[in-house]
C-alpha cells in the first residue's frame, strides 16, 4: 500500500439524509478526496439514491448500489469482493452493520487495512449475533474499531473486552464552513425550536411533546419543528393530535440543506435516551444556537453544562425547564450560542480526516 495515494473503500447500508453516520461517511469521504493521490469509492449495501448519493458522485467519487434483499444477503460479500478487486482497494472502511458483509470480502480480497466506525454506544450499535461477530472480527481479524468519544471508546472496550489503548478515538467532523452563524438572539414570535433526528425511541421525541404541553400550560409562545423521519413518524402524530399540540408541533421532513433553518431558530433541543456524538449537535453548533442537550452518551464531551449548552436529564420536565430558562434569559443565550460555535472548531471534517489517515496508514500483519 502507498501511503500517499491509498484507495479507501467506504461501505455503510445506506446513504439517506438525517442520519449521523451518514453524513459523517460523505463529509469523510470528501475530505480524504481533496488529500492529493486518495481514491474514494463508496458503497451502499441497498439501493437508495439520495441527495448524499448524488453529491458523491458529483465529486467524482465512485458509488456503487448493492441491491440488498431482505434479511441476512451473502451476496453481498462477492459484490464487494469484485468491487475491491476492481479498484485494488487499500483500506475498507464499514459504518454500521455493514462490517459484516464488507470484512469477509476484503479478507478474501487480501485487504490489510480494515477499519470499522463505532457510531454509537457499543451495545446499542448492533443486535446481539452482528455484535458477537464484530467482537470476532476486531480479535482474530485485525478489525480497528474506532469510537467518536471517550464514552464510545470505554463501550467498545468493556464490550468487545479490548485493551483501550488498541481503539482509537476520532471525533466527528463535518465541513463548518457550510454553517451559518446566528447574529441575532432576539426571539422569534411564537419562539422556534427545533429538533434534528430519526423518529424513533432514541431520539425520544415524546419527551418533546410532553414538554410543549407543560410548555402550554404554563402560557408560552413556543412552536417546534421537527426535522427527521422514522418508524414511530406515524405513531408521533396520532399522538400530537390526541394531545391537540397540532399547533404547536410541525413535522417538517428532511431537509437537504439544514443550515438556514439553524440560523434562523431560537434554541436547538435533543433530548435523546442514548447517543454516540451527534452529527446534529454539531451542526447546532456550529450555527452558534443555544443548545438543550441529554447528559448522555457522548453529548457531555460536546457540551459543558452553562458554558456551551445546557445539559438535562431527558426528561419532559427538564426539558420545558430549561426552555423557560433560555427564553427568560437574552444574554444566557447569546453567550452559550457564541461559545458553541467557538467549540465547534473541534469537530471539522479536516481534522477528522486527518486522524482517520493516520489510522490507514499503520501497519498491519
Amino acid at each position: 500500500m502507498n501511503l500517499n495515494n491509498m484507495k479507501i473503500l467506504q461501505v455503510i447500508p445506506d446513504l439517506g439524509l438525517g442520519g449521523g453516520a451518514e453524513v459523517m461517511c460523505q463529509s469523510l469521504s470528501k475530505e480524504l478526496l481533496k488529500e492529493r493521490g486518495n481514491e474514494i469509492v463508496v458503497a451502499t449495501l441497498f439501493s437508495w439514491h439520495t441527495k448524499i448519493t448524488d453529491d458523491l458522485e458529483k465529486e467524482g467519487i465512485s458509488v456503487y448500489f448493492l441491491d440488498k434483499k431482505h434479511g441476512v444477503d451473502l451476496s453481498l460479500v462477492p459484490k464487494l469482493y469484485r468491487i475491491i478487486k476492481k479498484h485494488k482497494i487499500d483500506v475498507v472502511h464499514t459504518h454500521r452493520y455493514a462490517l459484516q458483509y464488507a470484512v469477509p470480502a476484503s479478507i478474501m480480497a487480501g485487504v490489510k487495512m480494515r477499519v470499522h466506525t463505532v457510531h454509537n454506544v457499543a451495545d446499542k450499535e448492533m443486535g446481539k449475533n452482528k455484535r458477537l461477530l464484530a467482537k470476532t472480527f476486531y480479535r482474530f481479524f485485525h478489525v480497528v474499531p474506532v469510537a467518536i468519544s471517550p464514552i464510545i471508546k470505554d463501550s467498545i472496550s468493556y464490550e468487545y473486552k479490548l485493551k483501550a489503548e488498541k481503539i482509537p478515538m476520532i471525533y466527528n467532523g463535518i465541513d463548518l464552513a457550510k454553517c451559518k452563524e446566528k447574529k441575532l438572539y432576539d426571539l422569534s414570535t411564537p419562539v422556534e425550536v427545533v429538533h434534528l433526528g430519526r423518529m424513533t425511541n432514541q431520539k425520544n421525541q415524546m419527551e418533546i411533546f410532553k414538554a410543549a404541553s407543560i410548555l402550554k400550560d404554563r402560557n408560552l409562545n413556543i412552536h417546534f419543528s421537527l426535522y427527521g423521519e422514522g418508524e414511530l413518524e406515524n405513531d408521533y402524530k396520532r399522538e400530537v393530535l390526541r394531545m391537540k399540540l397540532e399547533n404547536e408541533i410541525s413535522f417538517c421532513g428532511l431537509s437537504d440543506n439544514i443550515y438556514p433553518i439553524l440560523q434562523k431558530a431560537d434554541i436547538f433541543i435533543l433530548p435523546s435516551k442514548y447517543e454516540g456524538m451527534p452529527i446534529s449537535l454539531i451542526e447546532a453548533m456550529g450555527s452558534a444556537l443555544p443548545i438543550i442537550a441529554s447528559n448522555v452518551g457522548g453529548i457531555p464531551d460536546m457540551i459543558s453544562d452553562g458554558e456551551n449548552g445546557i445539559i438535562i436529564s431527558p426528561n419532559a420536565n427538564d426539558l420545558a425547564d430549561a426552555i423557560s430558562r433560555l427564553i427568560k434569559d437574552q444574554d444566557l443565550r447569546q453567550i452559550l450560542g457564541h461559545k458553541a460555535k467557538q467549540d465547534s472548531n473541534r469537530f471539522s471534517s479536516y481534522f477528522m480526516a486527518q486522524e482517520y489517515l493516520n489510522v490507514y496508514r499503520e501497519k498491519r500483519e
